[in-house]
């Protein structure tokens, strides 16, 4: 996917999930989603180096949201593992109640 097209995905999932864009030139791709006052991550690697930072936490302290980068958006795949485990958990959990 061109990198256009990933980032055009990546605003739709937000706005998809109740992120709020607001413009904010300085942000990659010109805008930042907020939801719950947690910002969305596009590229978690580009935005650790982009900040300076080397861990999760030291995004979160900065008030991203980065659970919801890998539950939702993140680029190797690892969120659809996630998605597919707490939804058989949830299926599990309905069957046992």
């Amino acid at each position: 996917m061109a990198k256009i097209d990933w980032l055009i995905a990546s605003k739709q999932r937000a706005i998809e999930l109740g992120y709020e864009p607001i413009e904010a030139p300085e942000a990659f791709g010109g805008e930042v989603f907020i939801k719950n006052g947690f910002k969305w991550i596009h590229d978690i690697s580009f935005l650790k180096q982009s900040l300076n930072v080397q861990t999760d936490k030291a995004l979160e302290n900065l008030g991203y949201n980065v659970d919801d980068y890998y539950d939702y958006n993140s680029t190797n795949g690892e969120f659809l593992n996630i998605k597919a485990k707490r939804e058989w958990d949830q299926i599990m959990d309905d069957y046992w109640d």
